[in-house]
């Protein structure tokens, strides 16, 4: 999901939510690409996926309350995730720069 504006290929689906918090969604498409259920959707040679497609597979769609706070929470778990690899690499960098034959 882009928060860029621009044009895009016709390959690509745009999809804008007309409410609730865009990256609710955003976390959710990731979901559900990891997962390969929408590799199931849609078909051709190039398994391409149309609106139609996406549009007949109901999902229910927690309150906009409850996708904030769903939203706070990833955000808070993968910059916990992102400061501790930070502090691995840096880790490491450092135990690389060990002169271990002193």
């Amino acid at each position: 999901m882009a928060v860029e504006r621009g044009s895009i290929t016709s390959a690509y689906l745009n999809l804008r939510p007309t409410e609730g918090p865009h990256r609710y969604f955003y976390y959710l498409f990731q979901a559900l690409d990891l997962s390969k259920v929408l590799y199931g959707i849609g078909g051709g040679v190039r398994q391409s996926l149309k609106f139609g497609d996406l549009k007949a597979h109901h999902a229910a769609t927690p309150l906009i309350e409850t996708q904030d706070r769903i939203v706070e929470f990833l955000d808070a778990e993968l910059g916990r995730i992102d400061t501790l690899q930070t502090g691995y690499s840096d880790s490491q960098t450092s135990l690389k720069n060990v002169d271990w034959l002193d």
